[in-house]
């Protein structure tokens, strides 16, 4: 998998990204990293590693910066590890989409449903509860999004999203 770079707004075209595109660079973001029984931190770390990603904790969480050779994801202080897990899946699907920065270097999070917040967060879906792996687990638990959850590594909301979002 190529390593992700920066896009700084109006340096390069502006790619037009399918749905289909988003879930498939998510699927092959999990293929190259993960393996059964695997905890989604080894993943995240192993992504974060060939990747030349960082994790850090600040007062203005959620979002992305390119600092010249890496990107640098700074999460909440006060969020929970399942929530966190859901904001680093957005963000490195706006950093594998090669969505582009702003004049800061910055992706971050406006408030607003645009289609590239969407398709970040299709894209964590995709990443953290693969629609095949979900749907049959899904069937397993009886639909129970506190069990999905549990199992996905999310918190209950994102679990009932994807349950409501794949019926």
């Amino acid at each position: 998998m190529n390593s992700p770079r920066a896009v700084s707004a109006g340096k390069e075209k502006k790619m037009s990204t399918s749905w289909d595109d988003v879930i498939n660079t998510a699927k092959n973001l999990r293929k190259t990293y993960h393996r059964e029984n695997q905890s989604l931190q080894e993943t995240i770390r192993k992504i974060c590693q060939k990747n030349n990603i960082r994790i850090d904790y600040g007062i203005h969480g959620e979002k992305a910066k390119h600092n010249g050779n890496h990107w640098t994801i700074t999460l909440p202080l006060d969020s929970s590890q399942v929530r966190d897990n859901f904001t680093i899946a957005h963000e490195f699907g706006h950093i594998f989409l090669r969505h582009p920065c702003d004049i800061n270097n910055e992706i971050h999070r406006s408030g607003e449903r645009n289609k590239r917040e969407v398709q970040a967060n299709l894209f964590a879906a995709e990443f953290l509860m693969p629609k095949e792996e979900f749907t049959q687990a899904a069937r397993e638990f009886n639909n129970d999004e506190q069990k999905l959850a549990g199992k996905f590594e999310v918190s209950q909301a994102a679990a009932l999203v994807r349950l409501s979002a794949l019926r």
